[in-house]
């Protein structure tokens, strides 16, 4: 909050954890092709999902955020780590990386302390460790229907790797009767009306909660692309109808009904 109000005035200087979760954003910005991007702030904002409106954003309304969103508008010094906004009026909303930042934290203190056997939920970002349950050879976690959130479309087998889901099911308003789903695509400064959900599984907690929102933003081609980047990575889509949900696989991922 205390960089968003001063960076457009003066270069902001960072604590070193601000600084490092930056850095993994701003990774997260190229690995994604621009599809996860921390600037969405003033188009957040200009939805509602910060500050209630009655009324959809006008084309001119969606332009004017749009020219303030972009990670290369943002200036980072690495010696000085300090950040400066190029243009009033920039933000950024960490909400796509934060918890899995943090669930990283959590998984390497538990790793130091010897901790080897155990499951971490932040909140829906989940890590697991290299060791299962007792008796068991994995940890499940399930995978919600988001067509109908009381009843689950399978579950997902892993140790070792984190998984994060991001669907428009669970955060939504309503303008002028239509409903908005939370998750806003940085280059069009539109909602995205993309697949129902989308979970991703990978080794590492930030890249989990990145990669379900970008692959949501982008679709089953950057599903693709990041499994050929990443080992140990893959990806439940899910799409179709309330009727009919249909489950699509991509990558490193294993899912039993």
């Amino acid at each position: 909050s205390s960089l968003n109000r001063a960076a457009a005035e003066a270069p902001f200087a960072c604590s070193a954890r601000l600084w490092d979760i930056l850095s993994a954003a701003r990774q997260a910005y190229e690995d994604t092709d621009r599809a996860f991007d921390i600037s969405v702030g003033p188009l957040m904002t200009l939805w509602g999902f910060h500050r209630k409106r009655d009324t959809l954003p006008s084309d001119q309304e969606i332009s004017d955020a749009l020219a303030k969103v972009g990670l290369h508008r943002v200036e980072f010094d690495a010696a000085a780590k300090t950040v400066h906004f190029t243009v009033p009026g920039m933000g950024l909303d960490l909400g796509g990386i934060a918890k899995g930042y943090a669930l990283d934290q959590v998984m390497t203190a538990l790793h130091v302390r010897g901790i080897d056997r155990a499951l971490v939920d932040l909140g829906g970002n989940i890590g697991c460790t290299k060791l299962a349950p007792p008796g068991r050879e994995q940890f499940f976690i399930g995978i919600r229907n988001p067509f109908d959130t009381s009843s689950m479309l399978g579950r997902l087998g892993t140790v070792a790797r984190s998984v994060a889901t991001s669907g428009n099911y669970e955060r939504r308003i309503v303008i002028q009767g239509k409903m908005i789903g939370h998750i806003v695509d940085p280059t069009t400064g539109r909602p995205v009306s993309g697949p129902a959900g989308v979970t991703a599984v990978t080794p590492k907690g930030v890249d989990s909660d990145v990669f379900s929102t970008a692959v949501f933003v982008r679709g089953a081609a950057l599903a693709t692309t990041l499994c050929e980047q990443r080992e140990k990575t893959g990806f439940v889509l899910i799409s179709g109808e309330p009727e009919t949900p249909v489950r699509t696989l991509v990558g490193d991922v294993q899912v039993e009904d």
